[in-house]
């Protein structure tokens, strides 16, 4: 791998491409609107048509995935029979399987091997070495890497697998016209190739952008709701625009997150990979629950 790594290593040092929060927050907002818009389309393609319901779906998987998707303890079912509100179910559903297949690798496009050692070598590098030292090594050889054609081939090969789940998770909730079938793929995959040249691009900074796990409400040894997630207005934002409290009202109020529709990204050191210090790039874009209701939320523009 060595080897594999300065063969790629350009004339000059000066390669990586160094961005700041404010361009990650962009791109952020960026593929947020994307997965929407996707979204919206695929619902809309199927319009007339009813989603099935959590009880006549077999796959055990996707249905955890759909009660995942739901945070207050609100029946998803509610949601799936709903033409509109569905779309924020389909959203969240979506998106939280871009993080992890796509910003949980620590680097996209790398074969299970080759990530399995850098990690291991990072760990080692992290014992002995100052933060920011392993940092920068870390953005340079994983800028190195990304540039192979065998990176690029392998990230396009995953890619594609990823595009099918997600068609595929969502074409059994939500059957799309067979004939759309080919247009709504390739849409998907203009969005999933966004998500994934974003997900590289943070992970070839000296400072460390991570996508953190959506949010989940704590359950009881009995499997029922124990505690909800609360809205942090420092972390979240929400997403409905059609709240008439600010962020900072909410969370006086306490409210309940129901929906997470795009997790928290964050980053830690600045941008030279300098300190520990995390700032919030772009928070959680939530859907909350009325206060003082049980009455379903407004729904995004999803």
């Amino acid at each position: 791998m060595q080897r594999q790594i300065l063969e790629s290593k350009p004339a000059h040092d000066n390669f990586l491409d160094i961005r700041d929060e404010d361009h990650f927050d962009l791109r952020c907002q960026q593929l947020c609107s994307h997965v929407q818009q996707w979204v919206l389309r695929f619902s809309k393609f199927s319009d007339m048509r009813a989603c099935r319901l959590t009880s006549e779906i077999s796959d055990e998987k996707i249905i955890d995935r759909l009660d995942d998707t739901v945070l207050d303890g609100s029946d998803v079912d509610i949601y799936l029979a709903d033409r509109t509100r569905r779309r924020d179910i389909f959203m969240s559903m979506t998106m939280k399987m871009i993080w992890e297949f796509v910003f949980t690798r620590y680097l996209f496009g790398l074969d299970r091997e080759q990530r399995l050692k850098l990690k291991s070598l990072e760990k080692v590098q992290a014992e002995v070495g100052p933060p920011q030292a392993v940092r920068q090594w870390r953005a340079i050889t994983l800028t190195l890497l990304s540039k192979r054609e065998a990176f690029i081939s392998q990230r396009d090969q995953d890619t594609e697998a990823i595009v099918q789940a997600v068609f595929n998770t969502l074409c059994s909730v939500l059957p799309p016209p067979s004939n759309l079938e080919d247009q709504i793929q390739s849409q998907l995959r203009q969005v999933m190739r966004k998500a994934v040249a974003l997900s590289i691009e943070m992970r070839t900074q000296k400072a460390e952008y991570m996508m953190l796990p959506p949010l989940q409400p704590e359950y009881n040894a009995d499997g029922d709701l124990a505690e909800t997630v609360a809205f942090n207005a420092s972390l979240m934002n929400e997403r409905s625009g059609r709240s008439r409290l600010t962020n900072d009202e909410l969370e006086t109020q306490r409210a309940v997150v129901r929906i997470i529709l795009f997790p928290l990204v964050v980053k830690k050191g600045d941008d030279y990979g300098v300190g520990d210090d995390e700032i919030v790039v772009c928070p959680a874009q939530v859907l909350v629950a009325r206060p003082r209701s049980r009455n379903i939320t407004a729904s995004s523009d999803a």
